[in-house]
């Protein structure tokens, strides 16, 4: 079993780097195996990657569901934030984020499938919560009404973009400063004036 985790571990990071088309012979030469050893292991590449998503996606929703747990007796832009700033946090090991954006690359169609219905059974859950967020923020007046078409779906765009922020610019400046001039601008956006 520790030979299997070992394998696991060193296919992510190189699904991480090369995403799908990582070969077998590179995932056995990162664990210092001979690729028919893989064999023994595991069936095949789309296992691995398989076991490593799902592996993954539990891991990021594990970690949100806690964060969420803190959220109850928030109030709207605290409990936005709490999510924004925590999504951000789990996402600044940019290994895991190299890999999630390679999740949706696979040039397989029965991986790709599974990952992305894996993807979001946990992610309807996560909508429905922002829904009542924001739902709650209009009724309580904390969200300016005429955004409300938008705040939503640009709230989750923002999150997509900060995460390629992460990826692309975390070497060029420095990501808590950025995160917090996206979120202000964010919130001075939808907030009710």
């Amino acid at each position: 079993m520790e030979k299997k985790s070992e394998i696991l571990h060193a296919a992510f990071k190189v699904f991480a780097q090369k995403g799908y088309d990582a070969s077998l012979l590179e995932i056995a030469n990162a664990v210092g195996l001979k690729k028919q050893s893989l064999y023994s292991h595991f069936k095949s590449k789309e296992e691995i990657f398989y076991l490593i998503a799902e592996a993954e996606v539990s891991s990021y929703f594990g970690s949100l569901g806690e964060q969420l747990k803190n959220i109850a007796n928030l109030n709207t832009e605290e409990s936005l934030r709490c999510i924004f700033f925590s999504i951000a946090e789990y996402f600044k090991d940019v290994e895991k984020l190299k890999f999630w954006r390679w999740i949706m690359l696979i040039d397989n169609d029965e991986v790709l499938f599974k990952c992305r219905n894996l993807i979001r059974e946990n992610e309807l859950k996560n909508i429905k919560l922002l829904s009542e967020i924001f739902a709650k923020g209009y009724e309580n007046g904390e969200i300016d009404c005429s955004v409300k078409e938008g705040a939503m779906s640009l709230y989750m765009t923002i999150i997509q973009g900060v995460l390629d922020g992460i990826l692309f610019y975390s070497e060029l400046m420095d990501i808590e400063v950025y995160l917090k001039k996206v979120w202000d601008t964010y919130w001075w956006g939808i907030k009710k004036k």
